[in-house]
């Protein structure tokens, strides 16, 4: 069981007012998690042209801690929402990522580093 959820994706309004917001469901590092988004071809299929990836850094939330990436650019704070924590992130992107007119999934993923290796 995840210890994070999708609370909202906020798709409306260009690269300045897309979010995501997340909420810790109990105390978590979020380093372990990721998040991307899924695209549909004109036939509705899943479509894996162009999926957008971010990896949380390792930072230790609390529960009902709330986590939200902004599409833009910004530089990581911690700021306060309903009386708890708000942990801020920026995807660091130009352009949208969530479609206004098409249908777009979040997909939150847990993140578990097998083995890597540099490309040469």
């Amino acid at each position: 069981m995840t210890k994070i959820k999708i609370n909202r994706i906020k798709k409306e309004g260009g690269v300045k007012k897309e979010y995501v917001l997340l909420q810790a469901t109990e105390d978590v590092n979020i380093g372990n998690y990721a998040i991307m988004d899924n695209t549909f071809d004109e036939d509705g299929r899943l479509s894996n042209i162009h999926p957008h990836f971010f990896h949380f850094p390792s930072k230790n939330v609390k529960k009902g801690d709330y986590i939200v990436l902004f599409t833009g650019n910004g530089k990581p704070y911690t700021g306060e929402l309903e009386g708890k924590p708000l942990h801020y992130y920026y995807w660091g992107s130009n352009s949208p990522i969530w479609n206004d007119d098409e249908i777009d999934w979040g997909v939150l993923l847990y993140v578990a580093t097998i083995d890597k290796k540099k490309a040469s």
